[in-house]
């Protein structure tokens, strides 16, 4: 696997997020070097850094806060039952 096209369009607002965080080139191994540019770019047993794209972390980050209201707002609801 090469993570090279992720650090290129990270910021790249014109790329849906869900491909600036998901996309990789995978390559089988003996195929490399047919490709010089990508050769500087492989190393045996690789992994992509730990990347979380901002706007997923917002979309996340934002359902959580819907939940947590969601829990909160019925809490009080079921507290004025009693």
């Amino acid at each position: 696997m090469i993570d090279t096209l992720r650090l290129m369009i990270w910021e790249d607002e014109r790329v849906d997020w869900w491909y600036r965080q998901n996309i990789m080139i995978y390559v089988a191994r003996d195929l490399v070097d047919k490709w010089p540019k990508l050769t500087g770019m492989y190393r045996e047993g690789a992994r992509p850094p730990r990347l979380v794209q901002p706007d997923l972390m917002k979309v996340w980050l934002d359902w959580g806060l819907d939940q947590s209201k969601r829990y909160w707002d019925l809490r009080a609801q079921m507290e004025g039952r009693k």
